[in-house]
């Protein structure tokens, strides 16, 4: 069953919500399916300036090349620019092609001649993205830390945990091909603190009620703040990790840019209230830090990605394919991101 999303997930309306009544939602949201809708921001992107970006990439392969180079030895896993879909062998999703800009990468390339080879694209969603980071996500970080004061009884403070500023912009290009329908993205959870999906008004996210399973349709021109497994364990399981998904959309091209709020590397993946914790993390390693979830948030999405294609490359062989080994020492089922 598919509900409407004003049913059932708050929404947040910034410029005409009193601070009360924007706490209280904020609060049923993200204690109940884990996310609110937010409306009348002032910052939105330009998703005319998002698909120039990504035809800039399309057109040139040496300009993806160069900005690997760039990215150096300690930037992010997979690449700055990443092809997925039928573009990297998974026939399971959509065909897309995603950016991702660490909010310290984005830093450095302002100040290195490839930023000019960008253009103006470029200009306009760095701006939107440092704006992002510097007003909302404070607003964020406070938010959820209000949360889980008030619901446990005890001063929580997030922005402890967020000095390192672990914010990345991944821009997504989905591009739905004929033939069978597949999802733009399959059912996950982040693995993120909390995370801002602002979308161009094609739609296809869709959010699961954890109480009656029932996936709940979000209008494609909302805006929406949910939060993650790290934010769930954070919480000590006061704050519900959202679960998700993108289905098969009818237009052509769709668009999203997504901010991602993570902890600090090295802080333990625990709860922040004493005496409290979340379902699963007891499943954990002691010592595991949010870097190590990170870590292995990527390797069991690449695991399952291979899995896939390995039962495709045998469909057409008798006997079903043997089942390949998940990456050593994974947190507990419904903590990946797919």
């Amino acid at each position: 069953m598919v509900a409407t999303a004003p049913d059932r997930i708050p929404i947040i309306d910034i410029v005409n919500d009193a601070p009360e009544l924007a706490h209280e939602k904020l609060t049923r949201g993200a204690t109940t399916v884990g996310a609110v809708l937010l409306r009348n921001l002032p910052i939105n992107p330009d998703f005319r300036s998002i698909q120039g970006l990504f035809d800039t990439f399309y057109n040139s392969p040496q300009l993806q090349q160069r900005l690997q180079k760039q990215q150096g030895p300690n930037g992010p896993k997979g690449g700055l620019f990443q092809l997925e879909g039928k573009w990297s062998g998974d026939q399971g999703v959509d065909d897309k092609a995603s950016l991702g800009f660490p909010a310290r990468a984005l830093a450095k390339l302002n100040n290195l001649p490839i930023r000019r080879h960008l253009g103006v694209n470029f200009d306009n969603t760095a701006r939107f993205f440092e704006a992002t980071v510097n007003e909302l996500v404070p607003w964020v970080l406070q938010s959820t830390s209000n949360v889980i004061s008030n619901g446990s009884g005890q001063e929580v403070d997030i922005f402890q945990v967020h000095t390192e500023g672990h914010s990345n912009l991944r821009l997504i290009d989905y591009h739905r091909t004929s033939g069978n329908p597949r999802p733009g993205a399959r059912a996950h959870r982040d693995g993120s603190m909390a995370t801002i999906i602002f979308q161009d008004g094609t739609g296809g996210l869709e959010i699961q009620d954890p109480i009656t399973s029932d996936w709940i349709a979000v209008p494609g021109n909302e805006t929406v703040l949910m939060w993650g497994s790290s934010g769930a364990i954070l919480s000590g399981g006061r704050i519900t990790a959202c679960h998700h998904r993108v289905m098969p959309i009818h237009s052509n091209r769709r668009n999203v840019a997504v901010i991602f709020i993570g902890a600090d590397s090295n802080t333990p993946l625990k709860s922040l209230v004493p005496g409290q914790q979340a379902f699963g993390q007891a499943f954990l390693p002691q010592d595991m830090t949010v870097g190590n979830f990170r870590d292995m948030f990527a390797q069991q999405r690449q695991w399952k990605r291979g899995l896939h294609q390995f039962n495709q490359a045998q469909a057409n062989m008798n006997g079903p394919p043997p089942l390949p080994h998940p990456p050593h020492g994974h947190p507990p089922q419904g903590y990946y991101q797919a």
